[in-house]
């Protein structure tokens, strides 16, 4: 399951599950979006987390190029939207 998410909210989901249950967890953060792109804005790391999650490919996993071709995807998206860019 891959969700984006605050810590609190995350928090709160673990806090429901039972503390000796032993997982696999992956966890990407804004900075990440940075280090791929310095130019991003706070918005498009969120927007770029939050199309990960939705989109990504299980078989493929999470990885450094997903999260550029999701930034990439945002900005797009940001393009395109009526009342942009003229």
């Amino acid at each position: 399951m891959a969700r984006a998410c605050t810590i609190r909210e995350l928090i709160a989901d673990l806090s429901r599950c039972n503390p000796e249950a032993f997982v696999l967890c992956e966890m990407w953060f804004p900075d990440d979006v940075t280090n791929v792109d310095e130019t991003a804005c706070p918005a498009e790391t969120r927007a770029t987390l939050t199309h990960v999650a939705h989109y990504f490919d299980a078989e493929l996993g999470i990885n450094w190029d997903t999260l550029a071709c999701a930034l990439s995807c945002v900005r797009d998206a940001e393009q395109n939207m009526p009342g942009m860019n003229g």
